[in-house]
């Protein structure tokens, strides 16, 4: 197995628990984020699967109907991915709305 393959505990379980809908959803964005950065350390934290390398960077919950994906300390962030806007979370927090599998690729 590759290292960016290699089983990291607490999040497939977090994502194998969702709706299969939301797992899609949550896969992709997974996917995304550690093809992008391998050596990103993924947690559980407050219900959220969070990633982090030198620090917290970014977040995903899910909720009934869908997934939201968050950066900590994403108030600074001045171009949101393509399509979406950033919306308030918190004083620091910058999140992207209405997350669906369509967006998510290269």
């Amino acid at each position: 197995m590759a290292a960016k393959e290699k089983a990291r505990p607490g999040a497939s379980d977090w994502i194998a628990k969702l709706k299969p809908e939301l797992r899609e959803i949550a896969q992709a964005l997974r996917k995304l984020l550690l093809d992008a950065e391998p050596g990103f350390e993924e947690s559980i934290k407050w219900g959220q699967l969070c990633y982090a390398k030198s620090g917290l960077i970014c977040f995903m919950m899910a909720a009934k109907a869908h997934v939201t994906f968050g950066f900590f300390n994403g108030v600074g962030l001045r171009h949101p991915p393509s399509g979406h806007s950033f919306a308030g979370g918190g004083t620091k927090t910058a999140i992207v709305e209405e997350i669906s599998v369509s967006p998510i690729s290269r």
